[in-house]
């Protein structure tokens, strides 16, 4: 993909939470799995179960999360508390949360961790891919994103394994699938992926991440969000 880093621009700044860290680890320790090939895996249809919620996101798509998770608030109390820990998310960013943490309290915000996070750019230019289309992952690209997932990575934080890189295809829209494992609190571990959804002049980002000691609560609804993603107009 050519010039990766005007492509995705700022669309991670301040995705996850808006910090400026560093991540200490070791690239030759980091196995990376690449999908080079730009045929696209097809995840297949889904019929969004009745308790989800459709949301209509930055008037350019919708997604569907289920209702075991709530829209986070930036003013919310959790979110203040954050803030008195120096941790600030963006407030462009829409992120969605197990419920309770928007009235909740630190006491037990560690109780279960499942997120879905969003975040959208309008590019003055049409020179991104159509929603249709996929590249080459070439080794610029991989580099970018590979930059995108150590950003999301706390200071506490290692990563354990991946990334890997694959496009997907979700009725017909591609999107571009990083997985990886990451640490978590208290010793345990988090699988993330991020997908990056291109449609000619706009692009988004969606985030899933839950506790992996949790998959039997999380999995399943994680790896389905995605699949109910919907641009407004295809471009």
């Amino acid at each position: 993909m050519n010039n990766p880093k005007h492509i995705f621009g700022t669309l991670l700044t301040g995705l996850f939470f808006s910090l400026c860290i560093s991540c200490q680890y070791n690239p030759q320790q980091i196995e990376q799995t690449v999908s080079f090939a730009p045929v696209a895996i097809s995840l297949g249809s889904i019929q969004t179960p009745n308790t989800w919620i459709d949301h209509t996101l930055y008037s350019a798509f919708t997604l569907s999360v289920p209702n075991a998770l709530e829209r986070g608030n930036p003013s919310d109390r959790w979110s203040q508390q954050l803030n008195n820990m120096g941790v600030q998310r963006d407030n462009e960013v829409v992120f969605f949360q197990q419920k309770s943490l928007n009235k909740g309290s630190m006491v037990n915000a560690d109780e279960h961790y499942c997120r879905v996070i969003v975040n959208y750019e309008k590019i003055t230019s049409d020179d991104l891919l159509h929603s249709w289309q996929t590249e080459e992952l070439d080794a610029d690209t991989r580099a970018w994103l590979f930059e995108n997932v150590k950003a999301n990575l706390a200071y506490s934080q290692q990563l354990l394994s991946g990334p890997s890189y694959e496009w997907i295809d979700i009725g017909g829209t591609k999107a571009i699938r990083v997985k990886y494992r990451r640490s978590g609190n208290n010793g345990n571990t988090t699988a993330c992926a991020m997908y990056y959804l291109f449609n000619h002049d706009e692009m988004a980002m969606v985030m899933t991440a839950y506790r992996e000691q949790e998959a039997s609560l999380w999995q399943c609804d994680m790896e389905n969000v995605i699949r109910t993603f919907r641009w407004k107009r295809c471009k």
